[in-house]
């Protein structure tokens, strides 16, 4: 079964689609039981959904058509009548060594569309499309949290919340962790950039096991969102380094056997709102 992890903000632009591309093309292939890679056609797929109401941004970033995308996946989960794996049908190749794509569309109307017909259901053809997959990962970037990308983030296996590093977006963060902790199954923050405060004061005063600091690195990021992997550099911290920290710690969780998931809660329409990345 292919896992799900939703990466979300609460206000701002603090990097989440980064954040969601960095983990799904960085996101490690698995091995079996003997420790050997699956053959060609077993290969698990690391899938990056953009779902984000405001708009995407991977497809731009890459040269990329938004279709095959959101739209067409959003279309085909009304006539579907045996899904399968309907998500990786409609993604496209992100990078040479098995990550894919399923872009949103730039338009903030028809991107709410698409996220909000996946999310009717309690998201039933997400589901049936990850439990046909055997293994991998799909990280879905919702942006910033409304009513139903909050949906999304209680039907994940995972939340990954991305804020800056500074007292007013952490001071964000606090006033709804106690909601969004209720609805989670588990969940992380990653913190962007400068902060005054070490990560391990800031988990225990948000009562999280993780808070993963995320440097300031705009050249990581530039060659992210060329399709350059991310890579370690002698002598500092870089946005490498922190996602391999994070991505490790993510898996730990959502590759444990799988728990009973929380029924999430999608309201009939969504948020009207501007989403600022």
């Amino acid at each position: 079964m292919r896992r799900m992890v939703v990466v979300a903000s609460v206000k701002g632009a603090p990097g989440a689609t980064t954040t969601a591309l960095a983990m799904a093309t960085q996101w490690p292939e698995a091995t079996d039981a003997a420790g050997e890679m699956p053959r060609t056609g077993e290969r698990p797929v690391r899938l990056l959904l953009e779902a984000d109401p405001s708009g995407g941004d991977a497809a731009a970033w890459r040269g990329l058509s938004d279709t095959p995308g959101l739209l067409d996946l959003a279309a085909s989960v009304r006539h579907a009548s045996d899904p399968g794996d309907l998500i990786a049908r409609w993604a496209q190749p992100l990078t040479e060594v098995g990550a894919f794509l399923v872009p949103a569309p730039a338009s903030a109307a028809r991107s709410r569309a698409g996220s909000e017909l996946l999310a009717r259901d309690r998201f039933a053809a997400v589901r049936a499309s990850n439990e046909a997959a055997t293994s991998g990962v799909l990280v879905v970037d919702v942006g910033r949290l409304g009513p139903v990308e909050s949906s999304w983030a209680a039907a994940a296996d995972a939340l990954v919340l991305v804020c800056r590093g500074g007292v007013d977006a952490l001071a964000h963060v606090a006033a709804g962790i106690e909601e969004l902790k209720a609805t989670a199954s588990w969940m992380c923050l990653a913190v962007v950039g400068p902060c005054p405060y070490p990560m391990a004061e800031i988990a225990r005063n948000l009562g999280l096991d993780r808070v993963q600091h995320l440097p300031w690195d705009p050249d990581a990021v530039d060659a992210l969102r060329r399709g350059t992997p991310l890579r370690r550099r002698r002598g500092r911290r870089t946005l490498g380094a922190a996602m391999e920290d994070l991505i490790r710690e993510v898996r730990r969780h959502v590759e444990l056997p799988a728990r009973a998931p929380r029924p999430p809660s999608v309201p009939t329409t969504g948020a009207e709102k501007g989403t600022q990345r």
